[in-house]
């Protein structure tokens, strides 16, 4: 019944359900990358038959290969090795004492302000061995880092973040 008790008829239609456009679309898209598979195997296997037979110039071997394994992706065997925040602080300070915060912020183009260093030297402090922890501190009238000590001891006057190994130690 509408507002003013008139019946209204035929103005309900049923919608189509989200889950079964869903699950459609998968099957679809799933049936898609098994023709390409397999599109992509028949024509690796005939490739590699020629290669076999010599039929095939050597410069256009190649681009055919590059054309073909290229479009499906291959795992790499050897794993990256990820930089530590220790490791990019060096490089930042390189043999130097003291750096700008100007330097800081165009380093690498990794764009670092402030609370950015703030949060890596805790970072660096927490995560690195303690042998090679980087004491930094920033001077906010001089706009500079200055690095004050390395290893496990945290320097004398350090207001900063403190290690649980370092503070059992003092």
């Amino acid at each position: 019944m509408g507002i003013f008790g008139d019946k209204q008829e035929g103005t309900a239609t049923a919608q189509p359900q989200i889950g079964d456009k869903k699950a459609k679309q998968k099957a679809a898209d799933e049936a898609r990358r098994a023709e390409k598979k397999a599109a992509l195997d028949v024509l690796r296997e005939y490739v590699g038959e020629q290669v076999k037979a010599n039929a095939v110039p050597e410069d256009k071997l190649f681009a055919i290969k590059t054309a073909l394994f290229a479009l499906m992706p291959q795992r790499s065997s050897t794993p990256t090795v990820k930089e530590t925040m220790q490791d990019k602080l060096l490089r930042l300070f390189n043999g130097k004492k003291t750096v700008d915060g100007m330097e800081v912020y165009q380093f690498e183009g990794t764009h670092w302000g402030v609370s950015d260093m703030r949060r890596n030297i805790t970072i660096a402090i927490k995560t690195g061995e303690p042998d090679k922890r980087l004491w930094i501190e920033y001077n906010g009238k001089t706009d500079e880092y200055t690095l004050l000590a390395t290893g496990a001891k945290a320097p004398l006057g350090w207001m900063g973040y403190i290690p649980a190994d370092v503070a059992a130690a003092e």
